[in-house]
């Protein structure tokens, strides 16, 4: 079971604009929060900026992360905490598909990909 909050809209055009100029670790030396340790892309270079959706998923169920894909707007983040199950992938190639017809800007799963 999971708990599906509403999307919230934080991040403006203007806003996303100027962050794409900064360098990731510049935000996170002026805020010293908020960043998983140990996340790796899978593909380089690549950055981008967009609002936050985040999910969390228990163990062994990755109902949440499918039904985000009902919420996302062009240009949203959506972001995959896995419980700190670092075993089993949430997100593989249907889920991609999908996300890229939504045009979401990225993803950042803290847990394991395949198909991808």
């Amino acid at each position: 079971m999971f708990i599906m909050n509403p999307r919230v809209q934080g991040v403006t055009p203007e806003l996303a604009k100027m962050f794409m100029e900064v360098c990731s670790s510049t935000i996170g030396h002026s805020t010293d929060f908020g960043f998983a340790i140990g996340l790796e892309p899978i593909r380089r270079p690549i950055r981008f900026v967009g609002n936050a959706v985040t999910v969390r998923i228990p163990y062994l169920d990755s109902t949440a992360v499918h039904r985000v894909l009902d919420v996302v707007k062009p240009g949203d983040v959506v972001l995959v905490d896995m419980s700190g199950d670092h075993k089993r992938a949430c997100w593989g190639g249907g889920v991609t598909y999908a996300a890229m017809k939504k045009g979401i800007a990225g993803v950042i799963v803290d847990g394991c990909l395949c198909d991808y």
